[in-house]
């Protein structure tokens, strides 16, 4: 019973050492395992992967444009009873970028025949310097030349400087009103044969301008603008400027344009009228 017990204790003990061995043996497959993990994510983690993995940057997106031209171009022509051809042109350089300050430089043209004679040209253009024009009150400085042989006039050049205030300001409304101080310089051409065959006059004037621009969803752009410049000392002594203008986008660079300037001078040479109209009808292009 004795030795009995014993090899039963032994071949206990013999299964309970091959288990043990069994376990060991498998422990270090395991421990096998885990360095070939810890490898796998080390290799996973390098920095040459980490590169390829890694996204490209994004393209940088192009720069803003910082200047506008606007090409206007309107013609007109008849004949039979009376041969006529008026040529209206003009353009406008507007800086874009109006963190600090805006600038736009503006010349105009108008030029006409009839019967093969000339019947029309006139020539002028101006320059506006607007400083901090976000801010609902801006100064800004400005100059204008105009020439036009039809109403005798060989030049004249106005500048100076004065506050734009913003009435409205809305996406697609904008209304401004501004006053300002001009020196005006005015080169008239006399009579043929008389003893003064040019006139000058050099004045101060007041500027007051409201301007106003709509917008439609439709495509619609309303333009107003009108100047009143009397002299500083004698208010029955001005000249006056209204322009309103409708434009009917075809795309996004092409417009058809409709339009009607009136000025009067309340004090023209001899034999000049007094109101000058112009009715415009062409294409604006937008570069």
């Amino acid at each position: 019973v004795r030795i009995g017990t014993s090899r039963a204790d032994t071949t206990g003990s013999d299964t309970v050492r091959a288990d043990t061995t069994s376990a060991a043996a498998a422990r270090p497959d395991s421990a096998a395992a885990a360095p070939d993990t810890a490898g796998a994510g080390a290799q996973a983690g390098a920095p040459g992967s980490a590169t390829a993995v890694q996204a490209a940057p994004a393209a940088k997106p192009p720069a803003p444009d910082r200047w506008r031209v606007v090409l206007d171009l309107a013609f007109s022509g008849s004949s039979g009873n009376q041969d006529l051809s008026v040529l209206t042109t003009g353009a406008r350089i507007t800086h874009l970028v109006k963190e600090d300050f805006e600038l736009e430089a503006n010349a105009q043209l108008r030029y006409g025949r009839s019967e093969g004679e000339e019947v029309a040209r006139n020539v002028r253009g101006g320059l506006t310097l607007e400083i901090f024009p976000k801010a609902r009150l801006s100064p800004f400085i400005s100059t204008t030349l105009e020439n036009d042989p039809f109403r005798k006039l060989d030049l004249r050049a106005n500048g100076g400087a004065g506050a734009e205030f913003v009435l409205v300001k809305a996406p697609r409304t904008n209304v401004e009103f501004s006053m300002g101080a001009l020196y005006s310089y005015e080169d008239y051409a006399g009579e043929p044969g008389s003893a003064a065959l040019k006139r000058f006059q050099e004045t101060a004037l007041w500027s007051l301008r409201l301007r106003g621009q709509k917008q439609f969803q439709s495509g619609l752009q309303l333009e107003h603008n009108t100047q009143y410049q009397p002299r500083w000392n004698v208010g029955s002594d001005y000249n006056l400027t209204t322009d309103t203008s409708a434009r009917i986008m075809l795309n996004d660079r092409i417009a058809f344009t409709f339009g009607f300037r009136f000025e009067r001078d309340s004090t023209p040479r001899q034999g000049v009228e007094r109101d000058d109209r112009l009715t415009r009808a062409g294409v604006t292009i937008q570069l």
